[in-house]
């Protein structure tokens, strides 16, 4: 039997630090993937974790810091992005962050107002340096305009996947098996689990999550693997249903999901 090859790798980033919150971002996003291309075949795309150097940057939020001390940390990750990017064929980067509110309190989100001023600092001007060195190693015929339109298309590919308040926001909306592991553990929470199958926009306005059940970070890669509930959670059109379309108007990724097909 020949194991089909990729068609495309998506380098994985996450804030979270707990064990397999790569691997817990990656199925959330293949979910999202079938959403937006319900004939993708997800086996087929490579769901890269984030390297050492990455994981330094990322930790922490250390990635919006201004202190001169992790400023060498920070350009690494900007690199490893840039590098991502431009790769042939096409990259994709998918980074998380928490929104750190509540979803009706998005339009104050530090995070989002610091993602956009990392990715000018740090990633743009990256991305640039090395589609013109690109171009003078290869002699192409490429004019700066044909390459500020390359990087422009290349930065729609780094994908911001930003839960509100928190990623527990999108992993207890599994709520059949946050039932289950919660009356595995102690019961006590049954009846909330309940309330946010009833209304799933809840979630997205809780002043923290992560604090309203008896499920730790260890449970985090089951809730998003077990028959998470996606077509639900869409139409609860909030932060989940935000990601989504954001991976929805990113023309490389869908054309690349279209080469999954059977």
């Amino acid at each position: 039997m020949i194991r089909e090859q990729a068609c495309l790798s998506i380098l994985v980033l996450t804030e979270d630090s707990a064990e397999g919150s790569c691997e817990t971002v990656a199925a959330l996003m293949k979910k999202m993937v079938l959403l937006v291309d319900p004939a993708c075949r997800t086996h087929l795309i490579a769901f890269e974790p984030q390297g050492e150097h990455e994981q330094r940057a990322m930790r922490g939020n250390l990635w919006k810091s201004r202190s001169p001390f992790d400023r060498q940390k920070i350009i690494l990750l900007g690199r490893a992005i840039a590098a991502k990017l431009i790769e042939d064929p096409i990259g994709f980067v998918a980074f998380h962050v928490d929104g750190d509110r509540r979803w009706a309190e998005r339009a104050s989100s530090e995070n989002v107002a610091k993602f956009a001023e990392f990715v000018s600092t740090y990633v743009q001007p990256r991305v640039h340096d090395a589609l013109r060195r690109q171009r003078d190693r290869d002699a192409l015929a490429a004019s700066d305009q044909d390459i500020a339109r390359a990087a422009e298309a290349a930065l729609a590919r780094l994908l911001r996947l930003t839960p509100f308040r928190s990623i527990e926001a999108w992993l207890y909306q599994n709520t059949a098996e946050a039932r289950r592991l919660c009356q595995a553990a102690c019961g006590r929470h049954v009846a909330k689990i309940d309330g946010w199958a009833a209304d799933r926009g809840a979630l997205d306005e809780l002043e923290d999550p992560k604090a309203e059940l008896c499920l730790g970070s260890e449970h985090h890669l089951e809730l998003a693997r077990r028959a998470f509930p996606a077509d639900e959670v869409f139409g609860a059109n909030k932060s989940y249903a935000a990601a989504v379309v954001g991976l929805l108007d990113c023309a490389d990724l869908c054309a690349a999901l279209a080469r999954t097909h059977a």
